[in-house]
């Protein structure tokens, strides 16, 4: 059963940690394996100079990301300053992707979950399709915050 999401009163600055924090733990709610999650960064960061060859990378679309291991609660932590773009738990029971150039995330999962999402007040949730296309300009409710989003990394 979907119903209507939460609808803030006003525009909602992107992730800021108390959202991945909240985010996180609803997502660990439908998962086996909460304290087992992949974490992706796109490398092409210049935070990430100097990263060891060693560090395990996954390549999607032409992007490279290091990967870290790690429980879901550790979804708000940063890596050299920036933000996952990426994380799934192991049983791949739902998936968190955000691009570093614009202020959102698409999370595939059941229902059940995205449903939890949508109504998670501290998040600003809207359900979409895979049809749906991501652009600069696709969010008409946060347009004045794409001016100000240093892109990858949090606003102030």
């Amino acid at each position: 059963m979907q119903s209507t999401p939460i609808v803030p009163e006003s525009p909602v600055p992107p992730w800021q940690p108390q959202q991945l924090t909240a985010l996180g733990e609803v997502l660990a709610q439908h998962t086996t394996t909460p304290e087992h999650c992949w974490f992706g960064f796109w490398e092409g960061n210049t935070a990430f100079d100097g990263i060891p060859r060693d560090v395990p990378k996954l390549t999607i679309a032409g992007f490279r990301y290091y990967l870290l291991r790690g429980p879901v609660a550790r979804a708000a932590d940063t890596f050299h300053g920036l933000e996952a773009h990426l994380w799934w738990p192991d049983d791949k029971s739902w998936y968190v992707a955000t691009h570093f150039d614009f202020p959102c995330a698409y999370i595939g999962g059941s229902t059940r979950c995205i449903d939890d999402v949508l109504h998670t007040a501290a998040l600003e949730a809207w359900p979409a399709s895979a049809s749906q296309q991501i652009t600069i300009d696709s969010d008409l409710v946060n347009t004045d915050l794409l001016d100000k989003r240093v892109p990858g990394q949090r606003p102030e």
